[in-house]
């Protein structure tokens, strides 16, 4: 359950170095009298370079913040925050690379283009034409710059607030923000494209073995889609500040209300010419026979639909701090939301946590002179989630054109659960921050417990309850890690160099489930996909395999266990291996990871970059599938390097632990084999991540440039790995998971910017 996987540690150590490549700012600060205000501007545009044809984005960027001031103790501030995307995308590449076969030809000596098979068996399409079909055949070097994708995003967000200050120390404010995002899809595939000339054919109307007309008119096909979302947030809140003589107390209390709603609707027009937007319409009620077998109706791409979520919220935060060196916090909030039903919505949930500092370094007994900085935090409280694909009442989801009747009908989308609750996290956190003479070494180190109760998950129910299974809160969770941090100076004149490092710890374990599952799913919840089924005792993404039994010396068949014996009976293998008989190696995400950042500068000249590692899980290595060979849109993924490996003759079983080809191919050998032990390896891998160089201009060296600041950069990342724990040169985290089929390495960027301060 994707449900269970709050514990999952954000392990994105990559350096952000500069989002906008070409950015101004400005700000102006005015004062006249009793009045004054700041007003701040801020301007980004971004093009990318895909490295793929035709594919390519672009993005606006416009902030402005300003705050007045017109009369004593009374601000006003709003803002605006708007970003304009534009995409383009030809998916041709990805599209053909997922069905090449070994050694596919797309272009001849002379670079002319050439068709491969695809979707059809080659006789069948070679036939095609003299039967009255338009041409068939896919040739990827045509196909490419064809389809016409493009996604327009525009997001403009608006803020404002009220602030007045009652008495000193005192004082009230209300803060308003709307945003409203709007997505624009518009994909015109002309009738050149290899997408609309297949559903014309495959529709096409034939008698006698003969193409006699058309369910799908000729010309392009143009599918367009909306969606729409308007979000309003309110809060008032209360903010209290007052120190006197050895005592300070920070306090504030308000109420928020959110909305948010979503609209989206779709449609498809079929013989659609782009030139004069006229279109013919087809008839997407009755089921037609398709070509080369089969029936089916026309989609029409008609669609609409919404969303609806509000969340209410009561908060107060308070601290308390006695001679600037013990600190005790409190904060709690109630929240509800709609997703529960209305009784249940009634009662909310309370979350709180409690803190406290102790500024060791302050004390009067505390005199070290290496050491001047050392202090101590504790923190403990409960944080809530809400999954909005779960609701406390039962939901439908209505259709239009029902099958046969054309109708609009119902259907359940969410069983409703009376007993449903918030999700509840339980963290305490023991934190130390410390620091030699003059920061020549600085950093921290925090030791967390998480404790997660009412996770969502699955129960069984009996049958004559009209329902099998229902997702609730039936599922529990506890793991623990730590984090730290330490920075030092190393150079600190001219040349100037420091290094930070990073090093984390995460650990989960599941202590409550009530679905135990079987090992034919088990095996595939590799932890790089989204699908879990957690196991009691163990953590939630682990890796799990059946045990393998060798190769057959005689034919070089794959050799399982069943029962405790060895087995090629794939099959029972596969379907009746209970879970205590899996082969357990592991988790499936890293337990340990960080980094080291090295950074340099020399007057206006700065270099950096930044090695990360990840250790302690396992992966699934990808290797071959003979069933899939030939099957559609699979064959390039199937047949692997392992295929030069297999077993040929008796002896091989000594070399190698890759099956022979038999045929006909099956389906429960290749799976058995594919999900073994043997084809788990060590994910440990250190790389190097990114690197970056850049210069400022000062204006005090540069007195002709326009600005104050002038700084040009390069910004490389994901240069590539500099050890890895496996001996087959593959990268973990291209390695493909569960609902993942396409093996891509993560990309190489590189990035040129220019950034400006007036």
């Amino acid at each position: 359950m994707a449900a269970l996987s709050k514990l999952n540690v954000n392990d994105q150590l990559s350096k952000y170095f500069f989002q906008n490549a070409a950015n101004q700012q400005y700000a102006l600060n005015l004062s006249g009298g009793t009045a004054k205000a700041i007003y701040y501007f801020l301007a980004g545009y971004d093009k990318d370079i895909a490295s793929l044809k035709d594919n390519a984005n672009q993005r606006i960027t416009i902030n402005t913040q300003n705050t007045f001031y017109p009369v004593k103790n009374l601000s006003i501030s709003v803002g605006l925050n708007a970003v304009q995307t534009n995409n383009k995308i030809d998916n041709t590449y990805s599209q053909t690379y997922s069905s090449l076969f070994p050694y596919s030809q797309i272009a001849d000596s002379k670079g002319n283009p050439l068709t491969i098979p695809f979707g059809y068996a080659q006789t069948y399409l070679q036939n095609a034409p003299a039967n009255g079909f338009i041409d068939w055949t896919y040739s990827p070097l045509q196909e490419l710059g064809e389809p016409d994708d493009r996604t327009k995003d525009l997001d403009i967000r608006f803020t404002s607030g009220l602030k007045y200050t009652i008495i000193k120390g005192l004082s009230g404010e209300i803060k308003y923000q709307y945003e409203n995002s709007n997505s624009q899809n518009r994909d015109f595939e002309s009738q050149q494209t290899y997408y609309t000339r297949n559903l014309i054919n495959e529709y096409s109307i034939v008698s006698n073995g003969q193409v006699t007309g058309y369910n799908i008119p000729l010309g392009g096909i143009l599918n367009l889609s909306n969606a729409n979302t308007v979000s309003n947030n309110v809060r008032g809140q209360l903010n209290f500040n007052q120190t006197w003589k050895d005592n300070s107390i920070t306090a504030l209390a308000g109420y928020e209300l959110s909305q948010t709603s979503t609209d989206f609707n779709s449609s498809t027009l079929y013989g659609y010419d782009d030139a004069n937007a006229t279109f013919n319409n087809i008839n997407p009620t009755s089921y037609f026979p398709t070509n080369p077998s089969g029936y089916a109706a026309i989609n029409n791409g008609l669609g609409i639909g919404g969303t609806l979520d509000r969340i209410r919220s009561s908060f107060a935060n308070i601290a308390y701090t006695y001679k600037d060196r013990y600190t005790l916090s409190a904060s709690g909030r109630i929240d509800g939301s709609n997703y529960f039903g209305i009784a249940t919505n009634q009662k909310s949930l309370p979350l709180w946590s409690v803190g406290g500092k102790w500024d060791i370094d302050k004390e009067a007994f505390y005199s070290s002179t290496w050491l001047p900085t050392l202090d101590f935090r504790a923190t403990y409280g409960y944080n809530g989630n809400l999954d909005r694909s779960v609701t406390g009442v039962t939901t439908l989801l209505y259709q239009s054109n029902a099958n046969y009747t054309n109708l609009p009908y119902a259907q359940i989308s969410n069983i409703g659960n009376p007993d449903l609750r918030w999700e509840k996290t339980g963290i305490a956190n023991l934190a130390v921050d410390f620091g030699t003479k003059n920061n020549i070494l600085t950093g921290s180190f925090e030791y967390y417990l998480k404790k997660e109760t009412d996770l969502l998950g699955y129960k069984n129910f009996p049958e004559n309850s009209g329902i099998t299974t229902l997702e609730g809160n039936y599922s529990n969770m506890e793991g623990h890690g730590f984090d730290l941090s330490l920075t030092t100076k190393n150079l600190n004149g001219t040349l100037k160099w420091s290094t930070t490092l990073f090093a984390s710890h995460a650990t989960d374990k599941v202590t409550g489930y009530d679905v135990s599952p079987y090992a034919n799913e088990l095996v595939q919840a590799d932890g790089n996909g989204s699908l879990a089924y957690p196991v009691l005792g163990k953590p939630v993404f682990g890796l799990y395999s059946f045990k393998w039994g060798g190769l057959d010396p005689a034919n070089g068949n794959p050799v399982g266990y069943l029962n405790g014996t060895k087995s090629e009976d794939y099959t029972n293998i596969n379907n009746n291996t209970p879970v205590s008989d899996l082969v357990y190696a592991g988790p499936a995400r890293p337990t340990y990871f960080g980094g080291i950042n090295n950074r340099f500068s020399y007057k206006g000249l700065s270099l950096s970059f930044q090695i990360n590692y990840k250790l302690g899980y396992y992966f699934r290595r990808p290797t071959i599938n003979y069933s899939s060979i030939v099957a559609n849109g699979t064959a390039f993924l199937s047949v692997n390097r392992d295929f030069d490996k297999r077993w040929m003759k008796p002896g091989d079983e000594k070399v190698t632990n890759v099956p022979s080809v038999i045929y006909p191919f099956s389906y429960d050998r290749d799976y058995f084999y594919e999900y073994s032990s043997i084809n788990v390896d060590n994910g440990d891998n250190v790389r190097l991540q990114d690197i970056s160089l850049s210069y400022d201009f000062s204006k005090s060296a540069f007195l002709r440039i326009p600005f104050s600041k002038l700084q040009v950069f390069i910004y490389s990342n994901n240069i590539g790995i500099l050890w890895r724990a496996n001996h087959d040169g593959l990268d973990p985290d291209a390695v493909p998971g569960e609902g993942n089929t396409t093996v891509m390495p993560n990309p190489r960027s590189i990035s040129f910017g220019i950034k400006g301060t007036f």
